[in-house]
């Protein structure tokens, strides 16, 4: 019984002897044997290569050889680590480039990815075709969720208002100029500030990444990334100073601006003292909170839509849980206030079977129900010619397939 590798070679060989690009058959496979016991030593992928390549060059007829078939990686090099099963090595010479050996990798992410990528895979094709498969919805990620919950989880609870975008943008634009006019530096123009931060996914990466003050780019060897101490009074009759802590990344030059200016102090750890400056701690924690309000935009409005309870349940659940998975891979609504989880499947054909939702999204689903959210399980199917079918179910109906295959 020949190995999985051997037949893949075979059928390989006898297709390139039908088409009269080889004469003889056994030599090939003989050929091909004397390399898999050099490679099966290989300890790593690159050790592979040099041996296929040192191979190659002394052997014309291997080289040539290697142009006609595709060799199983796990068969034909030895059980390497860094290798997925059935994962297959393409080698050749290229004509006209001095016999240099290319080498490509061909890995089928249907039958050789794992479920966590086919799912990733999954949930980014979601979020790219949902508005045409739920176009009455609005969505963010349930990583988006947790963030905007965990970073700007005052304003979710106190229920504030979130404005139009560009309502938004100007009077952060508004904020940033009067705290530069305080600095002594030039206005930035409201018109390309605007157009800069008009892009959703620009926001979320350019304002936090950028000195508060002057935009520039956070560079370490120019930056301070810095907790700054906020004095408050806790009342008129309080003789103590209660403090809070603000983060914030200025640029050295900026510091240096503001401390001559004595707004920020000169020693570690350094302090806004807000009776000393009210105009300039009033800007600054504003600026601070309408960059927060930016870079989380799109899940905060889609929170502002829903009732309290409903926000304090999704703050319990996501705003303190670890970095790793959050139950669920999206949070919607709908125009009437209709609140949704979605939980993304693949599988990888037409009547592949479908994963049940995780103890915990079990868990979460039963409260989430309770308060009228709606569980939704959109399916995304692996077909063939690079081709996914995305069809969506509630949870109850999803309940009834059997586990999803590996």
């Amino acid at each position: 019984m020949l190995s999985k590798a051997k037949q893949i070679l075979r059928r390989r060989l006898e297709k390139a002897v039908a088409g009269g690009e080889v004469k003889n058959l056994q030599a090939p496979l003989e050929l091909i044997n004397n390399v898999r016991k050099k490679t099966a030593m290989a300890e790593t992928f690159p050790e592979v290569i040099q041996v296929l390549k040192t191979e190659a060059d002394e052997n014309p007829e291997f080289g040539r050889l290697l142009g006609l078939i595709e060799v199983s990686a796990r068969e034909a090099t030895g059980d390497l680590g860094e290798l997925e099963p059935s994962i297959k090595i393409n080698t050749a010479k290229i004509p006209g480039s001095n016999g240099t050996l290319a080498l490509s990798i061909e890995y089928n992410i249907k039958f050789n990815g794992d479920r966590t990528l086919r799912g990733t895979i999954a949930e980014l094709v979601f979020k790219r075709v949902y508005p045409q498969l739920l176009g009455r919805l609005r969505c963010c990620s349930t990583t988006e969720l947790a963030l905007a919950l965990r970073f700007c989880g005052e304003i979710v609870l106190k229920d504030i208002a979130i404005e139009d975008i560009n309502a938004i943008i100007l009077e952060y634009v508004r904020h940033l100029n009067m705290a530069r006019e305080m600095l002594g530096l030039e206005k930035r123009s409201e018109a390309v500030l605007s157009n800069v931060l008009s892009s959703s996914e620009l926001i979320r990466t350019y304002l936090p990444s950028r000195c508060l003050l002057c935009l520039d780019r956070a560079i370490p060897s120019n930056f301070v990334e810095t907790d700054i101490k906020v004095a408050i009074k806790k009342n008129d009759e309080d003789r103590g100073i209660g403090y809070h802590t603000v983060h914030l990344i200025l640029c050295n030059n900026c510091l240096r601006i503001a401390q001559e200016k004595g707004y920020i102090t000169t020693y570690r750890p350094y302090k806004v003292i807000r009776e000393r400056n009210p105009l300039f701690y009033e800007t600054i924690m504003r600026l601070v909170r309408l960059v927060k309000i930016l870079a989380h935009y799109e899940a905060l409005s889609i929170l502002s839509k829903i009732d309290d309870k409903a926000k304090t349940f999704l703050f319990e659940i996501y705003a303190w849980a670890g970095s790793g998975a959050h139950p669920f891979d999206f949070f919607c609504v709908d125009e009437q206030g209709g609140k949704y989880l979605v939980d993304v499947v693949s599988t990888r054909d037409y009547a592949g079977e479908l994963a049940p939702l995780t103890k915990c999204e079990k868990e979460v689903a039963e409260e989430a129900r309770k308060l009228g959210f709606k569980i939704l399980v959109p399916v995304v199917r692996f077909l063939d010619n690079w081709t996914v079918k995305v069809e969506l179910i509630e949870e109850k109906q999803a309940s009834n397939h059997p586990s999803a295959s590996p």
